[in-house]
């Protein structure tokens, strides 16, 4: 968009119709008003991912029951980034009972790294705390690459949950 905008000036100087970089312009706005509406839907959703699957893995690893209908719609809402830091500080030993060494460590190492990244989105605090959520505190939030979340949130949900519900119920 920048190149198509630069050239679109460099021709239309001087000449009597300068539509072009006009149009470009307001394309290019729109273009980031949309990935901001996009990253802040996307991210609502999977940080509640993220907390959600860890209580669920947290219950199954303990054997407690269910959940309550007040506990799904606090789980299911974005969370704070205290709330998202507390899930990811959960260590494997205590979501994985039972499994590998080697597989606790993995899931450790993947663990911390998100729990990293939402520390430095906690650094962008204007209240300089955790206690709130990224897309009611910042506007025009940027996430960068968001697919580590997304692979974060699919490896507790398809492999974790899955692969923990599927052990318990041969027992």
């Amino acid at each position: 968009m920048d190149q198509l905008l630069g050239n679109a000036q460099r021709y239309g100087d001087g000449s009597s119709f300068t539509g072009h970089a006009d149009a470009l312009l307001e394309l290019g706005t729109a273009t980031v008003d949309y990935l901001n509406a996009v990253e802040n839907l996307a991210w609502r959703h999977i940080s509640a991912c993220v907390v959600l699957a860890t209580a669920l893995l947290e219950r199954l690893a303990r054997g407690t029951p269910g959940f309550s209908l007040d506990d799904l719609r606090q789980l299911t809402a974005e969370p704070t980034l205290s709330d998202l830091c507390a899930a990811l500080s959960m260590p494997g030993a205590v979501l994985l009972p039972g499994s590998s060494d080697g597989l606790v460590r993995q899931f450790d190492r993947d663990r911390e790294k998100m729990l990293a990244d939402a520390q430095f989105l906690g650094g962008a605090s204007p209240k300089g705390a955790l206690d709130w959520r990224v897309t009611e505190e910042l506007e025009a939030a940027s996430f960068g690459d968001m697919e580590p979340w997304f692979a974060w949130a699919d490896q507790l949900v398809s492999l974790e949950i899955v692969v923990r519900a599927r052990s318990d119920r041969r027992r």
